[in-house]
């Protein structure tokens, strides 16, 4: 939300957010990135479910699993690489991203932006806060589980690879079911 204004590009549609919460009635209206996303978002809840993860340490798995570690993650949402992540490319990132956290970690991005940003509460998360937020959940066995994510070797590949069947059930799905072939985004 941008002042009351909605931003097309940061609102996933209305078919994305429908099918992101389980349901498949319009799966017609989705393209094929965002059937992949979809796809993800299952494989992400069914292994969050598996492992007994929540909260942070799902956001972790989540971040870790979609951008291949925790450093990766920050790296990738530090978009003007000035070692600090602004509130609007932490939105902008988990848009992209298409990672509903409310579902899968039980909050908001913007409570989660705002757990991050502590030291000082300055509206930007620095490369040190980042760090500090996840050095609990990297350490020990969960270190192991976030290398499971990001694909480490012999995991299962990376998320793209461990959704890919899911991605072709919700392709036939949507073939079969509408009639349709489920188009591409040039």
């Amino acid at each position: 939300d941008f002042g009351g204004i909605e931003s097309p590009i940061l609102s996933p549609s209305a078919a994305l957010q429908k099918a992101l919460g389980g349901d498949f009635g319009e799966l017609d209206e989705l393209s094929e990135q965002d059937l992949a996303a979809v796809a993800e978002h299952q494989q992400l809840e069914e292994e969050l479910q598996g492992l007994d993860l929540t909260g942070i340490q799902a956001l972790a798995y989540v971040l870790a699993a979609k951008c291949g570690s925790l450093r990766k993650a920050f790296k990738w949402f530090d978009m003007n690489r000035k070692g600090r992540i602004a509130q609007v490319a932490w939105d902008t990132g988990m848009c992209l991203l298409r990672i509903d956290t409310v579902r899968l970690t039980g909050f908001q991005p913007t409570d989660i932006f705002g757990m991050i940003d502590i030291d000082p509460r300055d509206g930007l998360i620095t490369k040190s806060e980042w760090k500090a937020f996840f050095k609990a959940v990297e350490e020990g066995s969960l270190g192991d589980v976030l290398k499971t994510a990001a694909g480490g070797a012999g995991q299962g590949g990376t998320l793209a690879d461990r959704s890919a069947g899911r991605e072709a059930e919700l392709q036939k799905l949507a073939e079969n079911s509408f009639g349709i072939e489920v188009v591409g985004v040039s």
